[in-house]
């Protein structure tokens, strides 16, 4: 038997102005409890956009583990981010029928073919709550999250029917990766401009994202970057770390290559210039397998550990006691940028980025002072040589990036940021 409809409300933060003049529907799959980075943005704009003269009401999925295990085939669902929602939230129950029944193998089969790659029975319950969301409350925008094409498709439907200007913030788009277009994706890139169509506004992560959607969307296309919250990152402990741990956080694939990190650690312990018991490279959320696989017969193999993945706080308290964060980004997708160079930010430890990507990412890396760029191994060795010396000498690495100009990435700017865009399709 399937409950109603959750509804959370909380307290917005003291700071926040009493009354707000504009309310908005933010509809998304991804919120918590998932620890994705899809996930922690609408969040953190709902937390937020109060501050700027919005008051989100979000309209979501009330995610069970098991369902997340299922849509993102790895273990996302965090228990420690259940009831964080920072504003009047409704989750909506995700409801099934009997998988041998009639009506269950039609649902699972449109799932399987339709455009939209969802149930009918999910894409019908959130598009009848958002109907009655609309009916009960005064929205003046809608704010639809991809990277789910029916959430879009959702907001589109409930614009036309309610006349209400609506934000499409692409997460992810079809054809980010670059390379030859697949057929697939062409389908996809169709869907994207169909249901975008009556958008006010599109929203990309970066600026080369931007020109790539403004070639085929006639709505004015945005830029409002992933960014870090720095109340999500408690002061560290002044102390001295045993290990000279360089940590690495989320997926290895594709572009995303260590090779070069392990070349370098092949050759710096071939030449003795580092105490072996006293290194670490440990990957969070990488399945040890393929991890195995990278690092066989190298010097450096005993070195390399596959931590699985762990909590949110966890993983904040972790990059804030490495000595070195290591990322990995696309070298030939210009404009994609990995949400976690954000975090790295926020966790204020030196980055190593491997071999860099000769676009956004490097440009924050540069701008910021947050680390180093190392396209080849004997680049990658130098830095990891200085970097250890000093954590010898005094315990720790010091981190030199710029506190100004980090500040332009949090979360609290691109919500800022979002609220103006929200203003303008308004008026």
């Amino acid at each position: 038997m399937v409950g109603p409809i959750q509804r959370c409300v909380c307290t917005s933060p003291d700071s926040w102005p009493v009354e707000m003049s504009k309310n908005v529907l933010l509809i998304t799959r991804s919120y918590y409890p998932l620890n994705v980075a899809s996930a922690h943005r609408p969040v953190k704009l709902a937390k937020f956009l109060p501050g700027f003269g919005w008051t989100p009401h979000v309209l979501t999925l009330d995610w069970t583990r098991r369902y997340a295990q299922r849509v993102y085939g790895f273990d996302c669902y965090d228990p420690l981010l259940v009831g964080q929602s920072p504003c009047e939230t409704t989750c909506l129950p995700i409801r099934s029928y009997p998988k041998y029944s009639i009506k269950g193998i039609l649902d699972r089969s449109y799932g399987k073919f339709s455009r939209y790659r969802v149930s009918w029975r999910l894409y019908r319950d959130l598009l009848n709550a958002a109907r009655d969301l609309v009916r009960q409350k005064s929205f003046d925008a809608i704010l639809a999250e991809s990277p789910s094409s029916w959430v879009l498709a959702i907001a589109d439907q409930i614009a036309r029917e309610s006349r209400i200007a609506w934000v499409a913030d692409l997460q992810d788009i079809p054809d980010e990766l670059g390379g030859q277009i697949t057929r697939a994706q062409w389908r996809q890139i169709r869907l994207e401009v169909a249901t975008c169509k009556s958008a006010s506004a599109v929203i990309a992560m970066s600026r080369p994202l931007a020109d790539k959607l403004s070639a085929r969307h006639t709505a004015p296309v945005h830029v409002v970057p992933y960014g870090f919250d720095p109340d999500d990152y408690p002061p560290a402990p002044d102390t001295k770390s045993e290990y000279f741990d360089i940590v690495y956080c989320g997926l290895v694939y594709g572009e995303r290559n260590p090779a070069p990190l392990l070349d370098a650690l092949d050759g710096i312990l071939e030449e003795g210039k580092i105490d072996i018991s006293r290194i670490r490279v440990r990957f969070y959320g990488e399945p040890p397998g393929r991890l195995a696989h990278l690092a066989a017969g190298r010097a450096c193999a005993n070195l390399v550990e596959a931590m699985g993945r762990v909590p949110l706080h966890e993983m904040i308290r972790i990059e804030q006691q490495a000595a070195v964060l290591l990322m990995l980004p696309h070298p030939s997708a210009e404009g994609v940028v990995p949400s976690k160079i954000f975090d790295y930010l926020g966790a204020r430890r030196p980055i190593l980025s491997v071999p860099g990507d000769q676009s956004v990412t490097d440009a924050i890396i540069q701008e910021t002072g947050a680390g180093v760029i190392a396209p080849t191994a004997a680049r990658v060795a130098e830095a990891l040589e200085q970097w250890y010396s000093e954590w010898e000498t005094t315990g720790t690495v010091g981190f030199r990036g710029v506190p100004g100009r980090m500040a332009v990435y949090t979360r609290k700017n691109q919500a800022q940021r979002m609220a103006q865009i929200l203003d303008k399709v308004c008026k």
